[in-house]
């Protein structure tokens, strides 16, 4: 799945989005739960303005990998854009303890 990955990266940066599709469609058929598939695809939408395809990508790989605050801002970022302030903040107050290290990647 990780080459399906790199493959897919690769496609997307010369623009070639059906070459792209593809690779991340076997990528997923492959390992749905791929933390690099599911990390680009969050990634890409939410730099393209699909707030709510992001949010549910940023979904499924915060219990993936606990310990990167950084998808729980931008997590936070997908909420405020779809008008849900209390979720936004309650990812913004997580992430800022995940990375003080008052809040452990476990209990997220």
């Amino acid at each position: 799945a990780s080459l399906q990955v790199r493959l897919a990266h690769t496609c997307l940066c010369l623009g070639d989005i059906p070459g792209f599709e593809g690779y991340m469609n076997r990528a997923l058929a492959l390992d749905p739960e791929s933390f690099p598939a599911l990390q680009l695809l969050a990634d890409l939408n939410r730099d393209e303005g699909r707030y709510t395809e992001a949010a549910g990508y940023y979904d499924r790989i915060i219990p993936l990998a606990p310990g990167r605050y950084q998808n729980l801002l931008s997590l936070a970022l997908c909420h405020s854009y779809l008008g849900a302030q209390e979720a936004a903040l309650d990812c913004l107050q997580r992430a800022g303890q995940l990375a003080r290290g008052t809040l452990s990647p476990t209990t997220l």
